[in-house]
């Protein structure tokens, strides 16, 4: 909302003048023509207007909030909507904030405490109504011409009770949403006043405003708040590891106000004052008691008691005082402690964890973490990219001294970031191009780097020479920064064994790099081995076995992942050998065995970012959907499923569980058992043929992506099909079983749709610059529907076929997986998470009719089949929360898997702790 709605009336409300703007919106003078009053109107953010449910619960706690009367807090008169505008009437306070009036250095002791007592008696009240303000800070309290407190926005951060533990609106940054969820990383609470229960994520009462309330105090009586730095992380950082400094305060404060200071400000929230009354009464003491300690006139009865009294209490004060301030402090040069902090961000600016490689990087002084999430909604590609992005995502970038995320310019369809020496650029694999590129951290034109055969980018590390080392068809490259010709570094040797070197990090002085090396005989690279390579000389060691991703750290470690665990092993880069055991050193990464990637990066300083989860963070879950949305789980636990395929009579599935090398199992849906079929090397894509006798399927068992033919009942020995020396994965058959369609990659086109015959003969069916992806042949053999994205996006199409002629537009709103029901009338896709149907005839041609949806679900659905009865739906996804707690079980071992939310994590001074875990050498 901008100034321009000067002069604007809305409801009975006349906009008179701009007054500023903040986390919960944007706010106007305003008069109330109605009741001849000035108040000030506060538009809410417009996430609020088009969330009905969030604008309902805001509505609701904005009627608790109004029933708050008292002189020390600003009131809401009223919660309004004039047309798709919402906004909050509240009462307009002149003055000062008392960020203004502590512009000028801290207040005298008597001023200081008056202020502090009615602050006090306002939280006192709200808290009575279970209203927290979670962000009491100088800037939400005005002083009024009249020399009144009033405390702003009270409640607006949050109405009702504590939240349960964990709960996102706990962490360093909460979102500006009087909600129970988190949806977006916009700020409200402010970190030189939040509370070390706020940082670390954990429940969140009133006593979080008790501690808001001891820093307000604190720089009162100081000029500065009790955490002062120079940037956000190092406020956090104190908050959670230093004690303030004491000695700061005023030579003359009565002792009873700094215990009450000391009280408010206990790290642990059991320690400290549980109520604001309790402060008030304190407060009041202080405040009114003039009189001096030691009395020259000889009192009353009355008074001697009191004096007594008093004198008793300060002589306690001053040695409870004196144990705090005769605290020996700790050494400038003393260890600091690890320091774990959150980065929440949900929505546009969520993190997307890409199995590949990893998701995450921070640059080398530990500054800036670059990270991929979704292509923001309604976001158009940037001008900059030549062709428009295919793959949905983004970098963004989070400096840790902020508290909002930006996306990187140039940067749509990007995955893996990686940081140049400097830090100034920011390397990337571009999804669509197949091509790894750089851009400048603040965004602008990307530059091409490299080209990636067959996109198989598996991690890149940028040495200081300029030389980066990236992984790709199964082996190292390297290439300049700048470009020009890459030279291979290491290829593996099929015929011995060995599959893929990939993740490489270059070691200090850029002679050799460590990296992860897999072999055909492994099933997750959770058992690949951790390798030294000698750049010159070629030659590799083993340093650790078990592991995957690993990373070399200044304090003289090798870090790795396994099964989303972190571990280290000492390391002598000298005499470039392992001097120690391996140890756990961090637990809840994300980490896939099927690819090799930990989403984790670390800077030179030790400052440690990674995205919360595990391996299951990758794993799907295998169900069946019906058309009225029930599920039903099948009773397999949860894995990295490839895509299903069902048998002719419905009765089994051919599927593939993906890993090091992926294996083809076949399921029996009548016996609930699952039969391995073929194992070694990566085998995927099965399709059925040959009425249900023969599997056809992708596999690169001899070393060379080709298409495989196996007996289904598992007697026999595989054949090869067709091999084009290029990454080919069935999708689906002509319905008499004597064409096999098959997606390749090509090097000019990208991913078209092929045909290929029983006697090896492949044929490019649908072939152009656009990605086609999904074949599948109607069951009359006529028409072929497919997914294509030259629309932009990925649409259904339909096409004649064998031979392709006409062609039929199905899909408006984008659509994947298009597969004919058995009947030969309708063709389902994924909309979304949307099932569509489109039904059609064939007199004389294929008429398409208007597309229906079938279900909504909640589910994240990867792949699907349908059976025979067109009722029911075999489906490969992920189940929401919701979904687990309404599913329809018709197995006693059958239950939905849903993996968590990740959120960027970061660890300050992780060092320290690295090095008390696993000494160095």
């Amino acid at each position: 909302m901008m100034p321009r709605m000067v002069g604007e009336t809305l409801l009975h409300y006349q906009v008179v003048e701009h007054i500023g703007a903040g986390g919960m919106g944007v706010v106007y003078r305003a008069r109330d023509t109605k009741l001849g009053r000035d108040v000030a109107l506060k538009f809410l953010p417009a996430e609020f207007t088009t969330d009905p449910d969030r604008l309902h619960r805001f509505e609701r706690e904005a009627r608790l909030l109004a029933s708050l009367n008292h002189p020390n807090i600003a009131v809401i008169h009223g919660f309004e909507q004039d047309g798709a505008r919402s906004f909050l009437v509240l009462e307009l306070v002149e003055g000062a904030t008392l960020a203004d009036r502590l512009a000028t250095g801290a207040l005298p002791i008597p001023e200081a405490l008056s202020i502090a007592g009615e602050i006090a008696e306002g939280m006192e009240a709200a808290h009575e109504r279970g209203v927290i303000h979670r962000d009491l800070k100088p800037a939400n309290i005005k002083l009024t011409r009249d020399g009144k407190v009033k405390i702003l926005d009270f409640g607006l951060a949050r109405a009702g009770q504590p939240e349960p533990e964990g709960n996102i609106e706990n962490s360093p940054t909460i979102p500006a949403v009087p909600s129970s969820r988190t949806e977006d990383g916009s700020l409200l609470g402010t970190a030189p006043y939040m509370s070390p229960e706020q940082l670390r994520g954990q429940s969140v009462d009133q006593r979080a405003d008790i501690w808001a309330f001891g820093c307000v105090l604190y720089e009162l009586l100081t000029g500065r708040s009790p955490f002062h730095a120079s940037s956000s992380p190092e406020v956090m950082a104190r908050i959670l590891a230093h004690e303030p400094d004491w000695g700061a305060l005023p030579s003359d404060l009565p002792l009873s106000a700094t215990r009450l200071l000391r009280h408010c400000l206990a790290k642990d929230p059991h320690q400290r004052l549980h109520a604001a009354a309790d402060i008030r009464i304190v407060l009041q003491d202080v405040v009114g008691d003039e009189e001096p300690l030691a009395p020259t006139a000889l009192p009353g009865r009355r008074e001697t008691r009191r004096t007594v009294v008093v004198a008793v209490a300060t002589l306690l004060l001053g040695a409870i005082a004196g144990t705090f301030l005769l605290r020996p402090r700790t050494p400038a040069g003393a260890p600091q402690g690890a320091v774990r902090l959150m980065i929440p961000a949900r929505g546009a600016t969520a993190v997307v964890p890409v199995p590949d490689a990893s998701s995450v990087a921070i640059s080398p002084d530990g500054r800036t973490v670059a990270y991929v999430a979704s292509l923001a909604s309604g976001e158009s590609v940037d001008p900059i990219e030549q062709t428009q992005d295919r793959a949905g995502t983004q970098l963004y970038c989070r400096s840790l001294d902020s508290f909002e995320s930006t996306p990187i310019r140039g940067t749509a369809g990007a995955s893996a970031p990686f940081f140049s020496p400097d830090g100034k650029w920011v390397g990337f694999m571009h999804l669509d191009s197949g091509m790894i590129r750089k851009v400048e951290l603040g965004g602008g034109n990307p530059v091409g780097i490299a080209l990636v055969p067959e996109q198989a980018f598996r991690g890149a590390d940028w040495g200081e020479d300029g030389t980066i080392y990236y992984s790709a068809g199964g082996g190292l490259s390297a290439v300049h920064e700048d470009g020009g010709e890459p030279w291979v570094v290491i290829s593996p040797d099929p015929e011995a064994g060995e599959k893929t070197y990939r993740c490489p990090d270059v070691l200090p002085g850029g002679d050799a790099l460590i990296c992860m090396f897999g072999s055909y005989d492994i099933l997750t690279y959770d058992d690949a081995d951790i390798v030294l390579l000698d750049l010159a000389s070629g030659e590799t060691s083993v340093l650790a076995r078990g592991g995957l991703d690993p990373l070399y750290v200044p304090t003289g470690h090798i870090v790795f992942g396994r099964a989303g665990k972190v571990f280290a092993i000492p390391f002598d880069l000298e005499h470039r050998k392992s001097t120690g055991p391996t140890v756990q050193v961090l637990d809840g990464v994300v980490t896939s065995d099927g690819y090799g990637s930990m989403q984790l990066g670390c800077s030179d300083n030790g400052t440690l970012v990674y995205v919360s989860g595990g391996p299951e963070q990758f794993a799907t879950q295998l169900m069946i959907m019906h058309r009225d949305g029930r599920i039903e789980p099948i009773p397999q636990p949860p894995r990295p499923y490839g895509r299903p395929a069902l048998s002719p009579d419905g009765d089994r599935f051919a599927i593939s569980v993906l890993g090091a090398n992926a294996s083809l199992w076949i399921y029996d849906l009548r016996r609930d058992t699952m039969t391995k079929l073929v194992s070694g090397w990566d085998n995927t894509g099965p399709v059925w043929v040959n009425s249900g006798r023969t599997i056809v399927y992708g596999s690169n068992r001899d070393g060379i992506n080709a298409i495989w033919t196996t007996p289904s009942d598992g007697s026999g020995t595989p054949t090869k099909l067709f091999d084009r020396s290029a990454s080919a994965y069935p999708t689906g058959s002509s319905p008499d079983g004597k064409l096999v369609v098959a997606q390749l990659l090509s090097p000019t086109t990208g991913l078209d749709i092929w045909t290929v015959d029983l006697d090896g003969r492949g044929t490019p069916l649908i072939q152009s610059p656009a990605r086609e992806v999904s074949g599948s042949v109607s069951p009359d053999g006529r028409y072929i529907a497919y997914a294509s994205d030259e629309s932009g996006r990925l649409e259904i199409y339909v096409q004649t076929f064998p031979k392709t002629g006409r062609k039929w537009k199905l899909s408006e709103e984008g659509g994947d997986l298009p597969h004919w029901s058995r009947d030969g009338n309708r063709i389902y896709y994924w909309s979304g998470r949307r099932l569509m149907v489109v039904p059609y005839d064939l007199q004389p041609d294929f008429h398409p009719a208007r597309t229906r949806q079938v279900l909504e679900t909640t589910v994240d659905v990867n792949d699907y089949q349908i059976f025979p009865d067109d009722e029911r739906f075999l489906v490969v996804g992920r189940a929401s929360a919701e979904d687990q707690a309404a599913v329809a079980v018709r197995r006693p071992a059958g239950r939905l898997f849903a993996a968590r939310s990740p959120d960027l994590r970061v660890v300050l001074n992780w060092f320290d702790e690295l090095e008390q875990l696993a000494p160095g050498p």
